[in-house]
């Protein structure tokens, strides 16, 4: 089931128009997502934390074994490639 579509513009606010335009694009991961419950929300977190892990790593590599208790074993792993 789709949701209207914007002829019914009844409200000029351009934020209200943004959402159902937004909605009216995305439907179909919407209705997926309602329909099944299961969303990739936590992949998203895992990329992201991946990605802050690995920034901050080539930034200062000593930095962050004090920081994150889940990256020592890495930093033990670099460690040992290095001698």
């Amino acid at each position: 089931m789709k949701p209207r579509g914007l002829e019914h513009r009844r409200y000029r606010l351009p934020e209200l128009l943004t959402l159902a335009e937004t909605v009216e694009q995305r439907w179909d991961r919407i209705e997926a997502y309602l329909t099944t419950g299961i969303a990739n929300a936590s992949s998203e977190g895992n990329n992201r934390f991946i990605k802050l892990e690995a920034r901050n790593a080539y930034r200062n590599i000593s930095s962050v074994s004090s920081k994150h208790s889940l990256t020592q074993p890495f930093m033990q792993l670099l460690r040992r490639e290095g001698e």
